[in-house]
C-alpha cells in the first residue's frame, strides 16, 4: 500500500450525479495535493458510480455499499480513512482551492485545536451565492455555543484522527453531526478558520430540507442530555464583564487583528439569550441566570425591549432590579473590545 495521506477527504454519496462532478473537482483542483478522496456511495441507483470512477486520478476511492443510511456510511468511511487528519465533503458542495492547505496550516500550527471548521458561503442549486456565515472562531465561544447548536457547519470540518478515531458518529438520524461534536465537547477543542472555505449548497433535494422536522426533533434530544451535564454555574457570584472580555480577547486572538465589531457583540448577546431560554427549558436556572447577567452588561439598562424578553425567564422584579443596578451604559472595556 502507498504512504498514507496527511489528509483523508470523506465524501459519502446517495444519487448525487447532480452536483457529484463538481464536488469532486473541487477537491481535486486543491492547492494542496497530499491526500486521499474517498467516496463511499451508499448504494446509488443513479449515475453517481460513474461519475466517481470517471477520471484516473490516484488520489480517488470509491467504495460502494449497500445501501444503509448516512450514519452507516460515514462510519465506514472513517474506519478506511488513512490519514492523520479527516476532512468532510458533501458531494453537492464546492472546496474552495485554498480549503485544505488552510485547514491543515491551522492545525498544525495550534496542535491543541482537534476540530477545525471555516466560514462558509451558501449558494443555491445554481451556483448562486445567497448568504455567507461568518461565525464565532475562538474555541473559548465555540465551548460555549455547542449547547446552543453546531458550532460548524458539518462539511467545512476538518478533524484530527486520533480525536475521532474511537468515536464514530453516533447514531441520531440527520442530527448525527451535532450529537458527535456534543460526545466530543469534553476531549476536543473546536474552532472555525475565519476564512469563507466552503461554499454549502443548499436545494430541494438537501438533507437539511428534506427533514427538517426530524432533524430539529433529534437535535433537541441530544441537546437536552449534554445539558444535564453542564458544570452549575453560581450566579450570584458571577462576574459577567470578566466572562464576556475573556471571550471578546479570545476572538481577537485567533483573528490576529480587532474584529471584535458590534456584530459579535450582538451575536454575543444573542447566543446569550437563546443559552438563558434553554436554561430554563432544561431545568438550569443557575445557567441562565448567568448569562442574563451578560446579557445586561452587555446592553446598558436602557435595552428596555431586550429586558422585555427576559421578563418571562426570571419575572419582572428580578430583570428590573438586575437592571437597575448597571451602569446607564456600555462598560468601556465592551465599548473598546467592540469598536470598527
Amino acid at each position: 500500500m502507498s504512504k498514507a495521506p496527511i489528509v483523508s477527504v470523506l465524501m459519502p454519496v446517495h444519487n448525487g450525479e447532480r452536483y457529484l462532478a463538481s464536488a469532486v473537482a473541487s477537491i481535486l483542483g486543491q492547492t494542496f495535493d497530499d491526500f486521499e478522496l474517498l467516496i463511499v456511495d451508499d448504494g446509488s441507483t443513479d449515475a453517481s458510480a460513474d461519475i466517481a470512477c470517471a477520471g484516473d486520478d490516484s488520489r480517488v476511492r470509491y467504495i460502494r455499499r449497500a445501501h444503509a443510511g448516512l450514519v452507516a456510511t460515514l462510519n465506514a468511511g472513517l474506519a478506511l480513512a488513512r490519514g492523520r487528519y479527516i476532512a468532510r465533503m458533501d458531494a453537492d458542495d464546492i472546496a474552495l482551492p485554498t480549503r485544505l492547505e488552510r485547514q491543515v496550516a491551522f492545525l498544525d500550527e495550534q496542535p491543541g485545536i482537534g476540530i477545525a471548521g471555516s466560514f462558509i458561503a451558501v449558494i443555491d442549486g445554481d451556483d448562486n451565492v445567497v448568504d455567507k456565515w461568518h461565525v464565532p472562531c475562538s474555541p473559548e465561544w465555540l465551548a460555549r455555543r455547542v449547547a446552543l447548536h453546531p458550532p460548524f457547519a458539518h462539511p467545512s470540518v476538518m478533524m484530527r484522527r486520533e480525536v475521532i478515531a474511537d468515536r464514530g458518529y453516533p447514531d441520531v438520524p440527520h442530527a448525527e453531526d451535532y450529537a458527535l461534536w456534543l460526545s466530543l465537547a469534553d476531549r476536543a477543542r473546536f474552532a472555525n478558520v475565519p476564512e469563507v472555505l466552503l461554499h454549502y449548497r443548499r436545494h430541494e433535494a438537501s438533507v437539511s430540507t428534506r427533514h427538517n422536522t426530524t432533524q430539529d426533533s433529534n437535535s433537541d434530544a441530544v441537546r437536552r442530555a449534554f445539558w444535564q451535564t453542564r458544570p452549575t454555574i453560581n450566579a450570584a457570584k458571577y462576574d459577567a464583564a470578566a466572562a464576556v472580555q475573556r471571550l471578546f480577547d479570545a476572538e481577537r486572538r485567533l483573528l490576529g487583528h480587532d474584529n471584535a465589531t458590534p456584530r459579535l457583540r450582538n451575536q454575543l448577546i444573542e447566543d446569550a439569550l437563546a443559552e438563558a431560554q434553554f436554561a430554563l427549558a432544561y431545568g438550569r436556572p443557575d445557567i441562565g441566570r448567568a448569562r442574563l447577567k451578560e446579557i445586561a452588561y452587555l446592553a446598558g439598562a436602557r435595552s428596555w425591549r431586550l429586558i422585555e424578553r427576559m421578563q418571562p425567564l426570571l419575572g419582572f422584579s428580578t430583570i428590573w432590579n438586575l437592571a437597575s443596578r448597571l451602569p446607564r451604559t456600555a462598560p468601556r472595556s465592551a465599548a473598546v473590545a467592540h469598536r470598527r
